[in-house]
Parts: C-alpha cells; structure tokens; sequence
C-alpha cells in the first residue's frame, strides 16, 4: 500500500497528486507509482485467468464422473440376472481415462452459458508436466455444460456425511464449551437453591452449610486442575473458574446471610480468593479466568458492604486492587483487564461518594482519587517502557487505552473541581492542573528518551501536558472551568487527531466540543453568570463574574476557529455525506458562536450603563458583523459569506425602520440610521469595485455546471 508522505493517506489510484491533500508527486516518484498500478493491474488479470481455468478443470471432471456413473448405471442393469461366478469383476465401477480424444467427447449436455476461455501457461519444468496433460483437450476446447459451480462440486465429490453446524460456533463448541459454563453456572445456583432450602428444612446448621459451599468449591478446584493436567485445559480451568465463583458465594453467605464471621474475616478470606484466582489465572495464561477475578474483586466490598463507611480500609483495598490487577494485564498485555479495572474502579468511587462523603472526608477522598488517577496515567506506559522493540506501541496506542487516558483526566478533574470547590476556593485547583502538568511532561520526557524512534506517545503526554498547563489559567482566574476543560480536551483530541489521522479521536473532539457550547450557552450564562433569558441582562451586575465570563466566552469561539484552521490545513473530513468540506462547517459555528455571545454581552452592557442606546447599539452591532461578513467574502471571493452578509443588513434594516424608530429616541434614532446607512453605501461600493470579478466568478460557475 503507498501512502502520502504528507497526510499519511492510501495512494488508491494513478494520479499525479494526493486525492486528500492535494500534494503533487515528483517525476520519479510518479513513475513509481505508475509502475506499481501497472503491475497490480497485470495482477487481477492473472488471478482472473487462474480462476477460470480452475473453474474450467473441475466442470470438465465433474462431466466426466457424471458421465462414468450413468454408464456404470446402464451396465448394472443389463447384468443384473448374471450369477456373481460369471459377473465381471467390475462390480465397481468402470475406471474411465480421464482423457478422450477431441473427436470421442462424449455427448454434450444442453449449453447454458459458455465458460471463459482461457489459455494455460506451459509448465516451467516440462520433466515434471503430468502424462495426461497431452491427452485432455485444452480448457479453451471445453464443451459449455450445464453443471453445478465448482464449489458444489467439491461439497458432493466427498464421500464424508456433512457436519452438523450450529451458526458459527460448531458442534464442538457447543459441546465443550457453552454445555460446560451452563453446567457450571447451572451448579452454582443449584448450590445457592440447596443452602436456603436446606436451611428452610432444617437439615443442616449455618457452619455445615457454609462448610459444604466451601468443600464443594475445593472439589471443583482439585478436579479442574487434575483434567488440566491431563490434557483437557479448556473443561479443568472452566471448572477451576466455577470453583472461584463457589468460594466468593461461600464467603458471602458465611458473613452476609449466616453471620458466622465478622466482617474483617470475611474481607480477608475474599482478599485471598482474589489473589488465589490471580495467582491462577496466571499459571494457566486465561484471560477469562483474570476477568472472573477482577469482577470477584471489585465486587467483595459490595458484596461485603454493612451500610457504615470504612473509607481509609475499601479505598487501600481499591489501590491494591488496581495495581495488582493492572501489573498483570500490562505483563499479559491482557488490556479488556484495563478496561475492565478502570470502569469498576470509578463506579465504585462514585458509589462510596455520593454515599458517604462530607467535607471532613476531603483530604482522604482527594488523595485516593488523585492516587487512582496516577495509577491510570502510568500504567499504560509500562508495557511501553519494559519492552525492548522499537515498534512495540500496541499497548499504548490503542483506541481503547487513549480514551481511558483522555476520560481519567475528565472523570478526575470534575470530581476534584466538585470537592475543592466545596472546601475551598476555587484557585487551589491550579496545584493540581501543575502537578498534572509536570506528571505528564516528566512521562513525555522518559519516552523520548527511552524510545527515541516512537513518536507518538511522547506527542501524547506532551498534549496532555499542556491541557493541563492552560487550565492553570481559567483555575487562578475563574471560578467556572468544565466548560473550559471540555473544550481544551476537545482542543487536545482533534490535535491527536490530525496528528494520527485517526477518525476516532476527531469525531470524539467534536462531540465533546459540542457538549462545551452547549453547556456554556444553556447552562453556564443562566445558572452561573445568571443572565436573563428574555430580557438579556444579568441580574446580579454586569460587572459579575465578568473576567470568568468574557474568558469562557472568548475561549470556545477561539478554540472553533483553531479547530477550522486545522481541519483546513491537514484535510480533515469527518462529515463526507456533505457538500461543505469540516473546516466550512466549523467556521460556521463559529460565527455563530461568536455573533450570539457579542449579542449577549452588548444588550447586557448597554441595559446597565446606557439603557436608552440599547436597541441603536444592537444595530450597530450588526452593521460591524454583517460588514466584516462582507469584506471577509470579497478577500476569500466566497459567495456564502457575502450572501449572510447581505442576509443580516436585510434584517438589521427592518429593525432600523420597523423597531428603533419606535423604540429609540431621537438621538440615538439618529445614530442608528446615519450609521447603517452609511455602512450601506460603503458595501454598495465594494460591489461597484469588484463587479468585474463577480461576473467573471459567475460565468465561471455557469460553464463549469454546463460541462458537468
């Protein structure tokens, strides 16, 4: 496959210049390149060739048997009434040469469509050619018949009964594997069904239950790894799986239903089944096996759970869950662990929190959280560091693995910003933002040096890293930073984007991106800045909040620009149904973006300060955009921004004539009018200027639909 040096995109046909791109090839490289779809074409045709000469060569055999076995049918018949003595000892059929002279073909069946004619190539060694390839006629001399494909042909010429199917499993999955977890599942409901009617009966005491749940999950245990040892790994590590499962079951009814142990025992008993299970899924290198561990871990505190707070005691349990869990999948390179380990770690967080916590509880809470974030942040990194080929990066350079890179930073960031603004002011949050900064640049500056030759993880940590060095500015300064953070990441995702020209990750940076403009527009200007939503001013002063609130604002229009240049420049294309090209649809956005939010601030400014101008202020403001729209059309010659411009002078004079005239009185009716009509005459005039180019520009896109 050939790719642009310069996006990085697949070269899919013969051209002088990069489809996506548009970057032109030198001569020799354009040779190349013609030299290689030359050979790719020489190839199709000979594997066309090859296929029709196979499927010639079996419609010719199966003619030829179809042929013996009626002949044989015929003989049969006609010697049915000889004694077995005198029958020939051809009671198997005849065996016919394969070959037949060109005027002995035997009688054609009816034509149905002719086969493609072919040519065979000679052998190379003609001491090895087969004795019969003189006496066959040619594939292209095939008579056309009317016979099965080829691939019927192959499914009727074994004499082997067809294999029963089920899907795409099999019988013999079916049978090993899906028969034996249902029967293992099977048994420990079956176990859960004897104990409480056992204890419903009477029969037997709590202890002898518990007992027998723990004697049956030891069976379970030595008979697996006896059938392991004998050769049959999948039925004894199953059955090592179910006896993990008994035991957790066991130990949970000892404390939670029988109340035979305190909870301490039962804690520690689970600590031990988990790390026995790891211990085991090690030795047998199953992955399954690790999975059924890590779900056991996670689950013991809940399943342990009494409703009172042990904080210090489940958040060390979930720090030593999580390296151990971790170490193995990175040593494995078994990352569903990862996934599976940072999922559980962050429920059961936000579980505990929403549960227990209070602000006494905050300094344990975010030093555990901050701890589980680091966890997370290096991890991935390990299998990176530890492993001696240079283009090993599989580990980190999965989709799944940056995503849970990019969510533990948002899913940490959010909890911390919850906490530290319930405890203290919100400029503390900038300790964290540099710490993160510095973990990510000290991660960035490892990787380069001990992998000088991968480039894209150490690109990673330093976009990482600068995340969090521009959030230190909205932290010192602003109260408000989510909407900020959202956007930033969006920033840092169509920048890995671009990058990596992976489509993933930029349809992930508009989203999120999204999710910030929505969030400031109908969440952030109502219930931080409190605006007013009809009348357009803030209730508690415009002066409130106003350095966090001209920051945000400011911010997201500056990232959608950023984002449309960058989407111009490496030719990104996330939305191919549409005619605009990404960077189109995003400088839409953001002039829209921009123009609400100068909107907003202006009717808000002048409802305070100059409440009579309001109205005179808004038309001028239009006027300015609908003008810059203008001029902006005329230097990049795009009929669309002219035609919103115009759009927006039609608009701006129906309120000049049809509502400040009412409104407004008449000094500021006077500036209104003066000003936009001299804005008017100013367009008037680029239109006079350029009319030339306009008319040249318009008879171009007619010639050019004519020719379409």
């Amino acid at each position: 496959m050939i790719k642009c040096p310069r996006c990085a995109a697949e070269v899919k046909q013969f051209s002088r210049t990069c489809e996506t791109c548009k970057t032109e090839f030198s001569q020799k490289t354009y040779d190349k390149i013609s030299e290689y779809f030359l050979l790719k074409e020489e190839l199709v045709r000979a594997r066309a060739s090859a296929t029709a000469l196979t499927s010639s060569i079996f419609s010719i055999t199966k003619s030829i048997e179809l042929l013996a076995f009626r002949i044989n049918q015929e003989l049969s018949t006609e010697h049915k009434n000889i004694s077995a003595s005198t029958r020939p000892a051809a009671t198997e059929p005849f065996a016919f040469e394969t070959s037949a002279a060109p005027d002995q073909q035997p009688p054609e069946p009816a034509k149905d469509k002719e086969p493609p004619r072919v040519t065979p190539q000679k052998p190379s060694t003609p001491a090895q050619e087969p004795s019969f390839a003189q006496k066959t006629p040619a594939p292209t001399q095939a008579p056309a018949r009317n016979l099965p494909p080829p691939s019927t042909f192959r499914a009727q010429k074994t004499a082997e009964p067809p294999q029963m199917q089920f899907g795409s499993w099999g019988e013999i999955n079916v049978g090993q594997k899906l028969l034996l977890i249902a029967g293992i599942v099977t048994m420990v409901f079956g176990i859960g069904f004897f104990l409480k009617y056992s204890f419903d009966q009477g029969w037997i005491g709590p202890a002898g239950r518990v007992a027998l749940a723990y004697l049956w999950g030891a069976a379970f245990l030595a008979l697996g790894n006896t059938l392991d040892k004998r050769g049959y790994n999948t039925y004894g590590r199953c059955l090592v799986g179910g006896s993990i499962a008994v035991l957790y079951f066991a130990t949970y009814a000892g404390f939670q239903i029988y109340h035979l142990f305190p909870q301490t025992a039962a804690f520690f008993l689970m600590l031990i089944t988990t790390a026995f299970a790891a211990l085991l899924a090690l030795k047998y290198n199953t992955q399954w096996l690790a999975i059924l561990t890590t779900i056991g871990g996670f689950f013991t505190p809940i399943l342990l759970s009494t409703g009172v707070d042990n904080q210090n005691i489940l958040m060390t349990y979930m720090l030593i869950l999580n390296v151990g869990v971790l170490v193995m999948a990175s040593v494995k390179n078994w990352r569903s662990l990862f996934v599976l380990a940072f999922v559980f770690t962050y429920l059961l967080y936000l579980g505990w929190y929403s549960e227990f916590y209070s602000a006494e509880k905050f300094w344990p809470s975010i030093i555990f959280l901050n701890l589980f974030f680091i966890i997370y942040a290096v991890i991935p990194y390990l299998h990176l560091y530890r492993t001696n080929s240079e283009t090993d990066i599989d580990e980190i350079s999965t989709y799944n693995t940056v995503l849970i890179l990019f969510f533990n930073s948002l899913i940490t960031g959010i909890f911390s910003f919850i906490m530290i603004k319930g405890r203290y002011s919100y400029e503390w949050m900038s300790v964290l933002t540099i710490s993160y900064a510095a973990l990510f640049t000290m991660l960035a500056a490892i990787t380069m040096a001990r992998r000088p030759k991968l480039k894209w993880p150490a690109a990673f940590l330093i976009a990482k890293a600068m995340l969090f060095i521009i959030l230190t500015v909205p932290c010192l300064f602003s109260k408000h930073i989510i909407t900020v953070l959202w956007a930033a990441q969006a920033a840092v995702l169509c920048w890995l984007g671009s990058r990596t020209m992976k489509k993933q990750f930029l349809v992930w940076a508009y989203i999120v991106l999204l999710l910030a403009i929505v969030k400031f527009f109908f969440y952030d200007y109502f219930q931080v800045f409190h605006l007013s939503l009809f009348s357009l001013y803030f209730t508690e002063s415009y002066a409130y909040l106003l350095p966090e609130r001209l920051f945000t604002a400011l911010f997201i229009p500056v990232i959608l620009f950023w984002f449309s240049r960058r989407a111009k420049t490496r030719a990104l294309e996330i939305f191919n149904g549409n005619s605009l090209p990404d960077s189109a649809i995003l400088m839409v956005f953001f002039w829209i973006t921009l123009f609400i939010t100068l909107n907003i601030e202006t009717a808000a400014f002048f409802h305070e300060y100059l409440p009579g101008a309001r109205f005179a202020a808004i038309s001028v403001l239009w006027s300015v955009f609908a003008t810059i729209l203008m001029l902006l059309g005329f230097r990049y010659r795009s009929s669309g921004l002219r035609n919103c411009s115009l759009l927006l002078f039609l608009i701006t004079i129906i309120k000049v004539f049809f509502v400040d005239i009412a409104k407004l009185s008449t000094p500021y009716r006077i500036v209104s009018f003066i000003i936009l009509g001299l804005v008017l005459i100013g367009v008037s005039y680029l239109y006079h200027k350029y009319k030339k180019e306009l008319e040249d520009a318009l008879a171009a896109n007619k010639t050019e639909k004519k020719s379409v």
